[in-house]
Formats: structure tokens, C-alpha cells, sequence
């Protein structure tokens, strides 16, 4: 808090205000620079509907899609075209409509009954070049003409090259989840297939694609709801694979408990010529390599499990556990044997 004011400058103060230089006494005290603050904008039309974990899975996913198409290209056309990843926007479904050309080559595709459609548009430069190139051409005096409307059989014959398509999204979305695309609709207007209301948030993902020098877009639309769809069966799916490990650990380890495992225990090891084994006698004393009373490593099964010390109970031979091997720790050791001596 600041000082508080003396009576003479509280007078100046009232002063300023009753003549009316409130103002130049401002402008004439001082200002201290503020500190700089950060400000992150936030949207509340259009809020944040995805966590950053599944936005980092999507652009991954669609990074490798964006691969797979260019390597798509080559083996169909024999053609080195490059295509990248450009962009990932929110947006409402009727926005992306609104930002289609007219005419286009626009497609509702499902992904699975359970989880909902989603909507994909090749942009008419891209489109007329691959039908050129797919009747034979080479689709570079195609690019240059303006745009102009598929007929319906120009769209089942672009349909071999939107099943190529839908096969390398179906591998890029293998590593996430297993899901079965499927073309429901077609239409070169945009009017002509609707997928979602039109307020419905959507992320828009954006592939750029130069193929002889043109530059093209594929933009595929993904309904908020159709994601979340598939996020929510992707942990339903991960919860019920986890229990099912869990329940076959269980079972596992329930089948192999009665199961009988030899222990053993060894004393110490020594070093005998052939001479001194054909010279043994009874009550002939062999020195180990260990002291007695030094902990011992004791095996199960045939494998090290831990070290204990030897010891009496109940008139036999016994040994007593001191260490057991931990998950992510390693195996204990035994104290480290003394040099053997001859007998």
C-alpha cells in the first residue's frame, strides 16, 4: 500500500480538482512502467472442445496420413508430388460449408456405425487434374482450365482414387484405433451433403498437395461429437483390454501355484586338483570360498531369487530369507566370495 497523503498535498489535490488541472498533474506525476503481463486470448463462441493430448495424437495421425498420401502418388501416377500437413481449425460445420468452392468434389464418409460421419473435400484444382491423370493424362493443361462440375460418371471414376485415400486414412488411424471407413455420400455442391448441423463444432484438417506444380488442398472435416465418439471408445476399449490382462495374469498365476519348484542353496565353491580329489579321505576337511555365517545366494526353479542365511530350526537345516528382488530393482548379491584356498 502507499503512504499516506500529508495534509498540504490532499489541499494541492482539492485544488486541482476545483480549477480543473486534475489532468496536467497527472500527466505530470511520474508513471512507473507496468510489469508485462502475458495474455492469452480465449473464445468463448468457440472453446477449446479437445485436450492437448488428443490434439498432439491427431496432428501425429495425420502427419503420417499426409506421408502415406505422397507415397500414394508416386505408385498410382509414378509422379513425385509432396504433400504436408498445413493446418488444424476449429471450427462450426457451417463455416467449413461456407468456405467451399463452388463447384467442388465434396464426400460424407462414415467411421463406423457407433461413432459418426465425417466430411471430406477434394478442391476442384486437385480434383480435375487427378481425373485427367487417372483417364491417362498428365493433368497439367487440366489444372490451368477453370473449375467446373464432376458428372456423375467423372465421380465414380475419382471414387479409385477416394478408396486409396480412405485405405491410407484407415492405416493412419490403425495406430490409434481400428476403424472401418466407408463413403455414404458424394455431391459437387456443398449443400449437397451435410454431415452435421451446421453449429456443430467441428475440427477442420487441412492437407496441402503440389503435384506438378499446382497447389492443391484436401480438407477433411471431423465433427466434434464423431471424435469424441471415438476417443471415448478408444479408453473403453484400453480399460477393458487393462482388466482383461489383469484377469489372465490372475488366472495364470492361480494354474501355476501348485506347481512344485525345486530350492536350493549353495555353500561355497573350492578348487581341487585331480591329485588332491584321488587323495580324499573320510573326515578330510575342504576350505569354500565363503565364511560360515556370510548371507547366501538361494535359487527357485533353477534361477536366482534372493540371498538368505543358513541356520537351525527345529532340529534341521534351515535357511532364513534376507533380501528378495523388487519390480525395477535388481536381483540382491551375495557378499562377494574370499580368494579359495587349497585343502
Amino acid at each position: 500500500m502507499s503512504d499516506t497523503l500529508t495534509q498540504a498535498e490532499i489541499d494541492a489535490l482539492r485544488d486541482a480538482v476545483r480549477t480543473g488541472r486534475i489532468e496536467e498533474v497527472a500527466k505530470a506525476q511520474p508513471v512507473e512502467p507496468a510489469t508485462e503481463i502475458k495474455v492469452v486470448s480465449y473464445d468463448f463462441r468457440k472453446p477449446q472442445l479437445l485436450s492437448a493430448e488428443h490434439l498432439l495424437a491427431l496432428q501425429s495421425l495425420h502427419q503420417a496420413f499426409a506421408k502415406n498420401l505422397q507415397g500414394l502418388l508416386f505408385s498410382m501416377f509414378k509422379i513425385s508430388g509432396t504433400t504436408t500437413l498445413a493446418a488444424m481449425d476449429q471450427v462450426s460445420y457451417g463455416e467449413f460449408m461456407l468456405s467451399l468452392e463452388s463447384p467442388t468434389y465434396l464426400l460424407g464418409v462414415s467411421m463406423g456405425s457407433d461413432v459418426g460421419p465425417i466430411g471430406m473435400e477434394l478442391t476442384p484444382p486437385q480434383g480435375q487434374m487427378l481425373l485427367d491423370m487417372l483417364l491417362g493424362g498428365d493433368g497439367i493443361k487440366i489444372a490451368s482450365e477453370p473449375p467446373r462440375e464432376f458428372s456423375g460418371l467423372e465421380m465414380d471414376i475419382m471414387r479409385t482414387w477416394i478408396d486409396r485415400v480412405i485405405e491410407e486414412l484407415t492405416l493412419a488411424w490403425a495406430g490409434t484405433q481400428s476403424i472401418v471407413f466407408n463413403v455414404f455420400a458424394q455431391g459437387v455442391e456443398p449443400d449437397q451433403v451435410q454431415v452435421a448441423p451446421l453449429d456443430t463444432p467441428c475440427l477442420c484438417v487441412g492437407l496441402k498437395l503440389n503435384i506438378n506444380d499446382v497447389e492443391s488442398r484436401l480438407h477433411i472435416c471431423y465433427p466434434f461429437s464423431t471424435l469424441q465418439s471415438v476417443f471415448q471408445r478408444g479408453d473403453s476399449e484400453s480399460e477393458a483390454s487393462e482388466g482383461r490382462r489383469t484377469e489372465l495374469r490372475q488366472i495364470a498365476l492361480r494354474a501355476v501355484q501348485g506347481v512344485p519348484l525345486l530350492a536350493d542353496v549353495e555353500l561355497g565353491r573350492a578348487k581341487l586338483t585331480a591329485g588332491e580329489l584321488e587323495s580324499l579321505c573320510i573326515g578330510d576337511v575342504i576350505k569354500l570360498n565363503r565364511r560360515a555365517g556370510d548371507p547366501l545366494p538361494f535359487n527357485i526353479g533353477g534361477r536366482e531369487a534372493g540371498i538368505g542365511r543358513i541356520g537351525i530350526r527345529r532340529g534341521q537345516l534351515a535357511m532364513s530369507v534376507l533380501d528378495l528382488p523388487r519390480k525395477g530393482k535388481p536381483a540382491p548379491t551375495a557378499a562377494a566370495p574370499r580368494p579359495v584356498a587349497k585343502p
